[in-house]
């Protein structure tokens, strides 16, 4: 099983929220580092995949409407793969 942590107070503008996205992710360098890359990335794992992803309420704060945005793409993708877990605090 894999166990990825994500930091929402890290994530203060798009660039940097996918930046950090990418890198504990381990994500390809061809992930498009946008919501849809992300869906597309998610909705693909196959090992079973813990996410951590804490302080939300800060990706909301700093980045509005797309953090909501980036939250639901999570939480929706989690939702659609048996084989991940979104665990947000």
């Amino acid at each position: 099983m894999k166990e990825y942590n994500l930091e929402g107070q890290k994530m203060t503008s798009k660039a940097r929220a996918h930046e950090h996205i990418a890198h504990r992710l381990e994500m390809p360098e061809s992930f498009g580092r946008n919501l849809d890359g992300l869906w597309d990335f998610l909705s693909h794992i196959r090992t079973n995949t813990i996410i951590n992803f804490t302080d939300t309420d800060a990706v909301v704060e700093n980045l509005g409407q797309y953090g909501e945005d980036l939250i639901k793409t999570f939480t929706d993708a989690a939702a659609g793969n048996n084989k991940s877990v979104l665990d947000i605090e």
